[in-house]
Order: C-alpha cells, then sequence, then structure tokens
C-alpha cells in the first residue's frame, strides 16, 4: 500500500535520518495536532472507574505515526510541509495500518454483554469529519519505550513548491537509497499539487 508522510524542512536532519534509516517517528497520541485527539463519551453509570483507567492506560501504551493516501493536498503541504517548502516521502507500507473514521461527533464507548465495542486503537482512529481532507493512516506500536520504527520502503521524496535549492542539494547529497525524486508544481485548474519526475538536474 503506497501512503504519504509529509515532512517541514524545519527538521531537515529528521527528513534526512528518515531517508537513511527508513525509520519513522512514532508520537504519543497526545502530542498530536488535533485537540480531540483521544477522546471518547461514555455514560458514567455505565463504567467502573477501573474500566476507564484500563483504557486510558492502554492509549498512553501506543505511539503514532500518521501518514496519508494523498500527496496533493495544498492544505496538506501548507500545515506539515511549512507552507510549501518542505517535502513529501513516499511509503510503500508493509505493516498493519489504519484507515481513520471521519464522524460528525467523538466515538461512543458501549458496552454490551460484558465487552466493549472500542479499543484503545479504534478510539484513536476517530476523528471529527473536519479533518477528513488529511485521508489519514495510522500505523501503531504498542510499546511506550520505542519513538521510531520501519514501516516500510521509501520509494520517493517531493519536493515542497517552495523548497529552496539548498534543502534539495542538502537531501540529494544524503540519498543512500535509490528512490525516485519529484518537484511539484500547483494545479490552478484542479486547485492541487501535481508532481514532477525530475530526471537528472534538481
Amino acid at each position: 500500500m503506497i501512503l504519504y508522510k509529509y515532512l517541514s524542512d524545519l527538521r531537515l536532519n529528521r527528513i534526512i535520518d528518515i531517508l537513511k534509516t527508513e525509520k519513522f517517528y512514532f508520537a504519543e497520541w497526545q502530542k498530536l495536532n488535533d485537540p480531540m485527539e483521544g477522546y471518547f463519551s461514555y455514560y458514567l453509570n455505565d463504567f467502573e472507574n477501573d474500566t476507564i483507567k484500563q483504557i486510558t492506560s492502554g492509549k498512553n501504551k501506543l505511539r503514532i505515526c500518521s501518514l496519508s493516501s494523498c500527496y496533493d493536498d495544498i492544505l496538506m503541504w501548507s500545515n506539515y510541509s511549512n507552507g510549501h517548502k518542505g517535502v513529501c516521502v513516499e511509503i510503500d507500507v508493509s505493516i498493519d495500518v489504519r484507515k481513520i473514521k471521519y464522524t460528525l461527533k467523538i466515538p461512543w464507548l458501549l458496552t454490551n454483554s460484558n465487552s466493549l465495542n472500542l479499543s484503545p486503537k479504534d478510539i484513536l482512529t476517530h476523528k471529527i469529519s473536519k479533518w477528513k481532507h488529511e485521508k489519514e493512516y495510522r500505523a501503531f506500536i504498542n510499546n511506550e519505550t520505542i519513538h521510531k520504527s520501519n514501516i516500510g520502503n521509501i520509494t520517493g521524496l517531493i519536493f515542497g513548491v517552495r523548497s529552496t535549492y539548498e534543502v534539495k542539494e542538502k537531501i540529494k547529497s544524503n540519498l543512500t537509497n535509490n528512490i525516485k525524486l519529484y518537484n511539484s508544481e500547483i494545479d490552478f485548474k484542479h486547485n492541487k499539487v501535481k508532481r514532477k519526475l525530475i530526471i537528472n538536474d534538481l
């Protein structure tokens, strides 16, 4: 499955480290940019405190790598690649990932025959529909001590419309794998970003 990771040029060393090691950063859910992340609704009378604590503990053990199924969204480039100055990495993902479910409200925790309808991963793969343009998928690590891991093979890298010559040269000089490089430009007709394969020079 081909997915994409948007990265800012302000963390150029992280980009280079990812390209060299093919290991991506996994964050705690509390550090993600959605202030509604990880929250859920439930009826107080339906659950013991221990059950809620168990779910919270399960969430806290998880680490998340956020990915997208698209590379052409203008807002994604603006929000996650420093206003189109960064890059978007293409990955042939080889581990299990979960597609985000976009809903009008945060999820409800319910119980039926002593079983819960939501696991910690289920809660962390729900987002309100205002985020649906991100077309997000998530990879998880169930280990609170690990922050970097391989998720697949890097197959390409797209430079943002405003990526500088210096950023491009720095990345190109540190490439160790044979990956495809692309420049990008704005498709004004369709209001999105399009890429063009780099043949020789940047």
